[in-house]
């Protein structure tokens, strides 16, 4: 993900890197382009940190998106493993943005922790559901 920041605005892009498409270092060399690294796939607290620490190390930059999804199953966040992980990298100067399910308490806590921003989820992960509330749910008979 990137974003591009000109004036007061800001607009957040995600891309991907497919074969003969731009080099990841092609973009670090890009004053106006803030990659934003994602530790999806990471299953517990130890392995978000160390994907943190990782692309930090590897030059791109302090913001992080953290995931950390222990169930295979239904690949919903952990929230007490996303509020940890976001503690210990808030405390290494990380930017984190996590992203968890809409759980408030969660959510408070996440902020707690140091999180500059908390991101829940629509609906579960490749389910195409979108959000579901009273206000956008309609029966037919």
């Amino acid at each position: 993900m990137r974003v591009r920041l000109t004036g007061n605005y800001s607009c957040v892009k995600t891309g991907r890197f497919r074969g003969q498409d731009r080099k990841c270092h092609e973009l670090h060399s890009q004053k106006d382009i803030q990659l934003l690294p994602n530790t999806s796939g990471a299953r517990n607290i130890d392995e978000a940190v160390r994907i943190a620490r990782l692309a930090k190390a590897s030059g791109c930059g302090n913001w992080i998106k953290i995931e950390v999804i222990s169930d295979n199953k239904y690949l919903l966040p952990d929230g007490y493993a996303t509020v940890k992980a976001t503690e210990i990298l808030a405390n290494e100067d990380f930017v984190v943005l996590p992203y968890i399910s809409p759980d408030l308490m969660v959510a408070k806590q996440l902020v707690d922790a140091g999180a500059a921003a908390v991101m829940p989820l629509g609906a579960p992960i490749g389910s195409n559901r979108g959000l579901k509330t009273e206000r956008n749910h309609t029966d037919f008979d």
